[in-house]
């Protein structure tokens, strides 16, 4: 990616949007340069040096490096139909050569079922009486009485109604395009778009740049695109609007007379914060640098209007434009629903939870039941793409089951591996379903942790517990640690002992013939548990009920400095180990010192005025029992 130098330099340096694959430059190396004014009509599927189709290749136009795949040809003119192929935008559609189809850009095909990210300018201008009406006072935004450029509806190449408008300078046709980006400092300040996907992974640095936070946002002009009829094509080459030696146009047109200029209005960073350039438009030129600041990452679709005028006297041409962009989630964003691929969870989580029954709730899951039978992704229609991704992926890891075929078609495009051009992995994907029912069936209650240890490799059970070799570790043996007792057995089942009716007394207090058991014991025997269970191992009974042998607990149970419950053991293997000696939660450490800990408490989870995910908890930190006589190694 280039480096940010200056902000007039961004004008040359910004590839479009949309459209053509851009490649890299040393791919690129022995092409020959195209002519710097391309064809009326030119096309990426027609080789540019020939003007005939060829099957694929590569060209460099104004500097940038292009690509393109031909799928169906007729004869040697065109193709019928072009492929845009920008994974890295989510963008891969057949749409009609509008040469060869009287100018329809009709889309046949999306393979790419994800937001497509970058800059569009709208097919449809609208009128410019509903761009300037404001819905909330009733009246229009700019209330200068300015004459509008005269605008009428027509039928464009896609047979859709659109306003065109009349034009009588060069001036007045362009599109725009934008470059949303953040910057390296560690590289120079070299130049991270947001419009693009970047996996965690592959792309660590532009995925943890690109998030929510300050973005810079650049607006600049190209030729407009459109095409006889009306519509524009805005996925061939449309090159950089510029005049005076390849200037900026914008930087141009503002050196004229008092007023004019192009200027931009109603601009919209698409995060709920108030519009802004309303009653007083910006005048846009080549050091016009914007930026916005985002308190939550998401998709976020930025908009406006940029308008044409001749000395302010009157509005003599007008574009409107969005831009869809990605944040991803810092490291260090508060919210986040559990979206981790490697982490140790620690308590794990019940369906009782106030969590898990908040969250069915948000898409009409019955959250005792479980019956979704109700449920509709349009209860989660107006909530933000990333937040939607966040919560059905959460959904699926409490249960895999619950959500419908709906909710599947739209999370499903997320959950691929996306590959380039050399079949190579740029993305691979929002969703891991190998994570799915992590949560389901796991949860824990009413218990309380003395320790908790993770270490490097395997340290076996019989050495955690203490024993003195791996026999304890042998289920076939009769001293494996987990042969204990199942919780409702009692002293019947051990053997030599019994109950039996008790005959009646000839003498004494008791009154005969009222029945009574009798428990014998017989002392001889070896008392050994059923079923060959060996854990408690007690010492044998008397006639009398009395423990009249010691057993070895030393050897049965593992030795009191056991790992398991030593609280400050020193093993080199060790790679957690929680401090929990501390008076809430909040002061939870690793004593190791290799992890970051997060104490997360049960949460209610809910949808806000701005159709964003967000807890409705407050969260003060637990105490911590100190008894350990209370809590469980």
């Amino acid at each position: 990616m280039p480096k940010f130098t200056s902000i007039e330099g961004l004008f040359n340096q910004a590839e479009q949007s949309v459209g053509p694959y851009i490649v890299d430059e040393e791919e690129t190396s022995n092409i020959e340069p195209m002519p710097s004014n391309p064809p009326v009509g030119f096309n990426p599927m027609t080789n540019p040096m020939t003007g005939t189709l060829s099957p694929q290749g590569q060209w460099s136009w104004n500097g940038v490096s292009m690509a393109w795949v031909a799928v169906e040809t007729e004869g040697n003119i065109g193709s019928s139909e072009l492929i845009v192929f920008q994974p890295e935008k989510g963008i891969d559609i057949t749409y009609k050569n509008p040469i060869v189809n009287n100018d329809s850009t009709e889309i046949i095909e999306d393979r790419d079922g994800r937001k497509k990210l970058g800059t569009l300018t709208l097919n449809n201008r609208d009128f410019w009486e509903n761009i300037n009406f404001n819905e909330d006072s009733f009246q229009p935004f700019l209330i200068e009485d300015k004459e509008t450029v005269k605008t009428s509806v027509i039928k464009d190449g896609n047979g859709d109604d659109i306003v065109t408008k009349e034009i009588n300078s060069t001036i007045y046709e362009y599109s725009i395009d934008a470059l949303p980006f953040v910057t390296n400092p560690n590289d120079g300040d070299e130049i991270i778009r947001v419009d693009r996907y970047w996996d965690k992974k592959i792309n660590s640095t532009e995925h943890y740049l690109a998030t929510e936070g300050k973005i810079n946002y650049y607006i600049y002009p190209r030729a407009d695109g459109r095409l006889e009829s009306g519509n524009i094509d805005l996925f061939s080459p449309r090159g950089l609007k510029t005049s005076s030696g390849g200037k900026n146009r914008f930087t141009t047109y503002a050196e004229g007379p008092e007023g004019t200029g192009y200027y931009l209005f109603k601009l919209n960073w698409g995060d709920g914060s108030p519009l802004e350039h309303t009653t007083e438009p910006k005048l846009m030129e080549g050091t016009t640098l914007l930026d916005h600041i985002y308190e939550k990452p998401g998709f976020y679709t930025i908009s406006g209007v940029i308008y044409a005028s001749y000395k302010g006297e009157k509005i003599d041409a007008y574009e409107q434009f969005e831009t869809n962009i990605l944040l991803n989630a810092s490291k260090n964003y508060e919210f986040d629903l559990y979206n981790y691929e490697t982490f140790a969870n620690i308590g794990s989580m019940s369906d009782n939870s106030v969590l898990i029954k908040s969250t069915l709730n948000t898409i009409g899951v019955n959250p005792i039941t479980k019956d979704a039978s109700r449920t509709d992704i349009e209860f989660i229609d107006k909530v933000n793409d990333f937040d939607k991704l966040e919560l059905l992926n959460f959904i699926n890891k409490i249960s895999s089951t619950i959500l419908t075929e709906d909710f599947y078609s739209f999370y499903q495009p997320y959950n691929l591996k996306i590959k380039d051009l050399s079949n190579s992995t740029i993305h691979n994907g929002f969703i891991d379903d190998e994570l799915f029912d992590t949560f389901k069936d796991n949860g824990l209650n009413n218990f309380d942790l003395a320790t908790t240890k993770i270490y490097k490799g395997v340290k076996p059970m019989w050495e955690q517990l203490g024993f003195e070799s791996d026999d304890s570790d042998i289920p076939t043996e009769n001293i494996y640690w987990k042969n204990i007792i199942p919780s409702d057995y009692t002293f019947l089942n051990k053997s030599g002992i019994t109950i039996e009716d008790g005959d009646n007394p000839l003498s004494g207090s008791r009154v005969p013939r009222i029945p009574y058991k009798e428990v014998i014991i017989n002392q001889d025997d070896e008392q050994i548990w059923d079923d060959n269970y060996y854990y408690p191992n007690l010492p044998k009974l008397n006639r009398y009920g009395i423990f009249v042998e010691e057993v070895n607990i030393e050897n049965s149970y593992g030795i009191d400095t056991a790992p398991i419950t030593d609280l400050e053991e020193a093993d080199f293997n060790l790679t957690l180990n929680l401090d929990l000696e501390q008076a809430d939660t909040d002061g939870i450490i690793d004593k190791t010192n290799f992890n970051t800990l997060e104490y997360i408490q049960d949460f209610k989870l809910l949808i806000d005025d701005d159709f964003r995910i967000k807890t409705n908890t407050f969260l003060i930190p637990d105490g911590i029992e100190k008894n350990k006589d209370e809590q469980a190694f």
